[in-house]
């Protein structure tokens, strides 16, 4: 049976090897004196990026209007789905759209690329339509596929009818939503470069664009990397923002916030300030030893393939939960780095990460000389 499906399970484990018990992280010996923010936003949601966990939020699942932060879903489609060195000959429809723009003209090629900085440092609504039309052949094509990517996220409270934002029916989103969304787009290398970029200058079109990033964030914010503007007079002035400090990167959303910079900030220092990583489980860490069937009962070592490090507030510390699950029916041959189990580790409830567990060696059928020196020894 193939380990990596991990269709069928033995049993979770709570009590083995180093999981003898919960894992208790105590709160730091200078507890950070913990200061709510006050911010003017409508709706508000900060997550750690890499565990997706709430670091703090406000009226965060009410669905709003998102403006051109919804390009966040637009780049993150646009990367998956097409080639950046692509050329794109820009479409009737992307021309003299309404809002900001680049300033697109009929019959310009541009690589998708540099669209993609285009839409995400000025916001450009034309390069949101040329990319639309060039990934899904038309707005609701695009827009099929950009809802699509949404549930997979776990946007459930998130619906898409553009690419670009500007005001329309059944167009909206969450801050908790919006910000799952930009914590998977962060997770992709070339998104963060794009967004955590102050300046482009653009090689391809009839004429080279240079480009400035309009999220102030990048300048004026220890650590900020991204992400992206939004303003509409239905939504409001709208932010999402990311950071990194101390190795935890912070990501956030802001709708309606008439002081969407400042709030920032302050929403970001709160976290920084409240919340610390924690390494729970070290990779190649042995969660579990199993026993394989046809080994002449030899046990086989399962490690972890990675760290797992998850947030903890500093003030509170926490207790973390590990589960195993492990494949039914393991028999020899065995070979090193085959999925074997997983490791999820919970808090209060809640699934906080996972990792796969695999071999730590390989263990082979016994030989039949293996037999015949085992039967010898009982008669010398």
């Amino acid at each position: 049976m193939r380990a990596n499906t991990i269709s069928r399970r033995l049993a979770i484990i709570v009590a083995i090897v180093f999981l003898l018990t919960a894992f208790f992280v105590f709160p730091s010996a200078a507890n950070a004196i913990e200061k709510v923010p006050d911010t003017s936003a409508q709706s508000i949601a900060l997550l750690e990026c890499s565990t997706n966990t709430v670091l703090y939020a406000r009226s965060a699942h009410i669905r709003l209007p998102m403006a051109s932060t919804t390009k966040v879903m637009t780049a993150l489609v646009a990367i998956k789905y097409g080639n950046l060195d692509a050329m794109i000959q820009i479409p009737d429809e992307a021309v003299g759209i309404e809002g900001s723009s680049i300033y697109l003209q009929k019959g310009e090629k541009l690589t998708l690329r540099d669209l993609l900085y285009g839409l995400m440092l000025r916001s450009g609504n034309d390069a949101a339509v040329a990319i639309a039309h060039y990934i899904g052949g038309s707005i609701d094509g695009f827009s099929k596929l950009m809802n699509e990517t949404a549930k997979s996220i776990g946007a459930y409270n998130t619906n898409f009818v553009n690419p670009h934002g500007l005001p329309a029916e059944n167009h909206y989103t969450t801050a908790y939503d919006l910000a799952l969304i930009c914590c998977e787009a962060m997770k992709n290398e070339t998104f963060k470069a794009i967004v955590s970029s102050q300046y482009h200058r653009t090689t391809t079109g009839f004429a080279p664009r240079t480009m400035m990033n309009k999220n102030k964030l990048l300048w004026e914010y220890e650590g900020g990397i991204g992400i992206k503007t939004g303003f509409t007079k239905a939504a409001g002035k709208c932010l999402t923002f990311a950071a990194e400090r101390n190795g935890m990167t912070v990501v956030g959303v802001v709708l309606n916030c008439p002081a969407m910079f400042p709030d920032a900030k302050e929403l970001l220092n709160y976290c920084f300030e409240n919340y610390e990583m924690y390494n729970i489980v070290k990779k190649g860490t042995v969660a579990i030893r199993v026993e394989v069937g046809r080994s002449n009962g030899q046990l086989l070592p399962l490690v972890t393939t990675k760290d797992i490090v998850v947030p903890v507030k500093k003030s509170e510390g926490a207790k973390f939960i590990p589960k195993i699950f492990v494949d039914n029916g393991i028999n020899a041959p065995v070979y090193k780095g085959t999925v074997l189990g997983r490791l999820d580790i919970y808090c209060s409830d809640k699934l906080v990460s996972s990792c796969e567990l695999v071999s730590a060696q390989d263990i082979f059928v016994p030989s039949i000389s293996y037999y015949i020196k085992r039967i010898l020894s009982f008669w010398c």
